[in-house]
């Protein structure tokens, strides 16, 4: 018993805090960028001026910074993720290379 309770934790608990921890760190990176705040934003002019050309380009700047962004929270998410199946897949490596040891 002994020897599986440490699996038994990596599996449940373990996991349950990770996952925790992957998704506040995703709500916080999202906050810290202000991601929802250019998605509330996007469409008011930048520095308050209200011509027909300062509200395009203002848009295109915002649409340009809002992919930006994107592509940034998708990497850091896609990393995290990464960090969530190494942690699932570390006991079994770790396993098989004690069996591959042994025999």
């Amino acid at each position: 018993m002994i020897i599986f309770k440490p699996f038994i934790w990596w599996y449940t608990e373990g996991v349950i805090r990770l996952r925790d921890y992957i998704f506040n760190e995703i709500r916080f990176t999202a906050k810290r960028i202000g991601f929802f705040i250019l998605l509330k934003n996007i469409y008011k002019p930048l520095y308050g001026l209200h011509t027909k050309w300062d509200v395009l380009i203002s848009i295109i700047v915002r649409i340009g910074h809002f992919i930006f962004i994107s592509i940034i929270m998708t990497g850091y998410t896609i990393l995290l993720l990464l960090l969530l199946v190494t942690y699932l897949g570390f006991p079994l490596f770790t396993i098989y290379n004690i069996f591959i040891q042994i025999f």
